[in-house]
């Protein structure tokens, strides 16, 4: 089993990072991608490097948008599973009822 985690990409070369994840959406089934992760020992770059995540894959979705190849809820929905559910999953995480 395996997984693909972008955690240092958006920060080393965000261009790279951008189509790499254009380039997954094609060949990797999305429950094995792990759009973020902050390793980092300053809780403020945790934020910028999330941010930047944010940004790179908003772009790259948006783009996949406008071309049909997902429509709205789908990138919305790819997202989420990127940025969250992968990791719960992953981790086995219990949170807390809303």
């Amino acid at each position: 089993m395996f997984f693909l985690n972008l955690c240092w990409n958006h920060i080393i070369t965000p261009e790279r990072a951008k189509a790499q994840l254009s380039e997954l959406l094609k060949c990797v089934s999305v429950d094995k991608i792990f759009a973020f992760g902050g390793d980092t020992k300053y809780p403020e770059l945790v934020i910028s490097h999330l941010e930047m995540a944010k940004e790179n894959c908003a772009l790259v979705l948006a783009e996949k948008v406008l071309n049909g190849f997902f429509s709205y809820d789908e990138a919305v929905a790819f997202a989420r599973r990127i940025f969250r559910t992968n990791l719960i999953e992953f981790y086995k995480l219990k949170l807390p009822k809303r």
